[in-house]
C-alpha cells in the first residue's frame, strides 16, 4: 500500500489497518 492512501484515512483508523493487511 502507498503512503498517500494512508494519509486520507485519519477519521477511519480501522480502514488504515485494513489497508495494511492488504
Amino acid at each position: 500500500p502507498s503512503r498517500k492512501m494512508l494519509r486520507p484515512i485519519r477519521p477511519n483508523p480501522n480502514k488504515a489497518i485494513f489497508i495494511l493487511l492488504l
